[in-house]
């Protein structure tokens, strides 16, 4: 099913018996690693959350579970079941990050479809982490003058312009902006916006400060 099943697992939460065993009996068919946990906190001392996978969790649980995950930037992402539909309680689930909500129980095919999905964007989510990370770690090897420097190249200043602003000379800010170039491994000022916007430093055209 996937090309590194090793890494996958599935973790059921607050689920009763028998979606514990309908999700265990797909799941172990794949080859993916199962656990069950009475409630997010046996989960949190028990599972290892830098795993790649998915959460099956029954409602009621699910908002504590994704504090519990965005609280250590886990990969893993989560499917709500419940037996009692709530729009408001979907909505809420879906904007923070849940892969799925779906009633129990479902047909046949909703349950394997959903744990699909949601392995699918675990996978997804982990390597959008590792991009961000490498990044960060480029944007880390700026100096001081370095980070002012590109700050006022993506707000769109020229050399004589930042210059002026910084209070320094222009062979100065020449060398500076090569300098930045270089430790991010770019050539041009949308490739600089591109590794900005994957270390999470620049969203939705907003500049964050780098100091």
């Amino acid at each position: 099913m996937y090309a590194m099943q090793s890494r996958l697992v599935c973790h059921c939460i607050g689920c009763d018996q028998t979606i514990e065993s309908a999700v265990q009996q797909l799941v172990q068919r794949w080859g993916f690693e199962f656990a069950f946990h009475a409630d997010v906190g046996e989960f949190q001392d028990a599972g290892d959350l830098s795993k790649t996978g998915c959460v099956v969790v029954g409602s009621g649980h699910e908002g504590e579970l994704m504090s519990a995950l965005e609280s250590v930037a886990s990969p893993l992402t989560v499917v709500v079941l419940t037996k009692h539909p709530d729009t408001r309680m979907t909505v809420s689930a879906i904007r923070r990050g849940a892969s799925e909500v779906l009633e129990w129980p479902t047909e046949s095919s909703h349950l394997p479809a959903a744990l699909e999905q949601a392995c699918a964007g675990s996978l997804q989510k982990q390597q959008r982490m590792a991009e961000a990370a490498a990044a960060q770690k480029r944007l880390a090897q700026l100096t001081d003058g370095e980070r002012d420097v590109l700050q006022l190249m993506l707000n769109g200043k020229v050399n004589k312009n930042i210059a002026s602003r910084l209070g320094i000379a222009l062979r100065t800010v020449e060398a500076r902006r090569k300098r930045v170039f270089t430790k991010l491994g770019t050539r041009s000022l949308g490739e600089i916006a591109a590794v900005m916007q994957t270390s999470g430093l620049l969203v939705a055209s907003t500049l964050v400060s780098l100091n």
